[in-house]
Order: structure tokens, then C-alpha cells, then sequence
């Protein structure tokens, strides 16, 4: 599993990318196939938490 983030300045503030990816080993395709869904929510949770957070500031 690996993340980057980039934060770049604009006309009006700034911008966040964050780009987070995860390489399955081939023993574990079967698991990865469950488990993707549950990251996809887990990290949108957190990207919503990061919106809000960063909305009050």
C-alpha cells in the first residue's frame, strides 16, 4: 500500500491530491476481492472527515 499527497497553491487557496494505491500478491486476489469495497468506504470516509475538516478553516 503506498499514498502520496500534493498540495498546490491556486488563484483562490490551495488544492489537495492525494492519490493512495495497494498491490495485491497473487495469493491473496481472493481477499482483495472482499476487502476492496470496504477500503473504497474506508477511504471516502476519510476524504469526507478531510472535506469537512478542511471547510472550517
Amino acid at each position: 500500500m503506498a499514498e502520496d499527497y500534493l498540495v498546490e497553491e491556486t488563484a483562490t487557496g490551495s488544492r489537495l491530491t492525494w492519490t493512495v494505491a495497494m498491490e495485491v500478491a497473487h495469493l491473496a486476489a481472493p481477499t482483495a476481492i472482499v476487502l476492496k469495497p470496504v477500503l473504497g468506504l474506508a477511504v471516502g470516509s476519510m476524504v469526507s472527515g478531510l472535506r469537512k475538516k478542511l471547510a472550517t478553516r
